[in-house]
């Protein structure tokens, strides 16, 4: 299972959007099937932060079906899901 992370609201920091170059769309892969829970919401949301260094103020997760083709196309892969359980773990 893979997740879409859409509509992510960044906090530009008082830069240009532009100029951060930041994606409003990111696709996790291999999520684990239990992945709905409040604890790895705030894992992925974590782990977009870490991976852009940049905060963002929310964003929409749903799952994604990524074997055919898809009216959103074009996504980039913004972390193995492995990102996201160390995250979980860290003290």
């Amino acid at each position: 299972m893979h997740l879409l992370i859409k509509n992510i609201d960044w906090d530009y920091e008082g830069q240009p959007p532009e100029s951060c170059l930041l994606p409003n769309t990111v696709l996790a892969i291999n999520a684990p099937e239990q992945w709905d829970t409040p604890a790895y919401r705030e894992a992925v949301a974590i782990s977009v932060t870490e991976v852009y260094g940049f905060l963002h103020h929310g964003c929409e997760i749903v799952t994604q079906n990524v074997d055919r083709i898809d009216e959103h196309g074009g996504f980039r892969q913004a972390f193995d899901w492995k990102t996201v359980d160390a995250v979980m773990e860290a003290p």
